[in-house]
């Protein structure tokens, strides 16, 4: 199995980008100098992907912490995965109103024995894993749902095109639990914002279990809505 992997990275963090793409032996860093932003970074690295195709390709954020050994157990688990997009990390904090189903459904997941929560919704970018067949969709989807961020701009286009997604478990990347680039209204950083579980495992398996998807918020409704319609004029454009 060919695998590429990227970084997506912020020039605050190029210390931290460039360890970690020592430690995954990453083939590419999308470096942002200051100028282009989150959603810009991230489609760089796929554009970036959509010209070094793979078997899987892989987009890495520079605060994902990667497990032990880690690109002999990727491809031990997306030799069996059982979606063409895949998420590395499920996350604690959150989305908030996630939690108590993500954790009813690690629960379902433990009693089944299955590796993988399957649903349309990506709930986080610290990493994607993506068939190297559907790159060029994912590429434009992000170009096509620019307006948002890159893990909301994911989730829309899943969900409007009924795209499977699987969620690794244990996850195979955690997040560094350090204060977020984005925001720099003083807020006190959030604590916890780290992987339900995260390892190995021996053998990885196909089966799975449903994520399912709670009331969607407001917000999250008017983003579908609004979804819709940006899709609406960029067809008749």
């Amino acid at each position: 199995m060919k695998l590429n992997i990227a970084i997506v990275a912020d020039h605050r963090r190029k210390a931290e980008a460039v360890k970690l793409a020592d430690l995954v032996d990453a083939d590419h860093i999308s470096m942002d100098m200051g100028s282009k932003g989150a959603g810009a970074n991230h489609r760089d690295a796929w554009n970036w992907h959509q010209h070094h195709l793979a078997d899987w390709c892989v987009t890495l954020e520079d605060d994902a912490v990667p497990c032990k050994d880690f690109r002999h157990e990727l491809e031990k688990a997306l030799s069996v995965a059982p979606a063409h997009l895949v998420s590395l990390y499920l996350g604690k904090v959150r989305p908030e109103a996630w939690q108590s189903t993500i954790t009813e459904a690690l629960l379902r997941a433990d009693r089944a024995k299955a590796n993988w929560l399957t649903a349309r919704y990506a709930l986080h970018g610290v990493g994607i894993a993506c068939d190297g067949k559907i790159v060029r969709a994912l590429t434009y989807a992000l170009a096509l749902y620019s307006v948002y961020p890159p893990d909301e701009a994911l989730s829309l286009w899943c969900s409007r095109n009924d795209v499977q997604l699987a969620y690794s478990v244990p996850s195979l990347v955690d997040h560094a639990d350090i204060p977020t680039l984005i925001h720099s209204d003083g807020r006190e950083a959030e604590v916890g914002r780290v992987a339900h579980k995260t390892g190995v495992r021996r053998k990885w398996v196909s089966d799975s279990v449903p994520l399912i998807a709670p009331r969607l918020s407001a917000r999250e409704s008017q983003a579908l809505v609004s979804a819709v319609s940006l899709e609406s004029d960029t067809d008749q454009g």
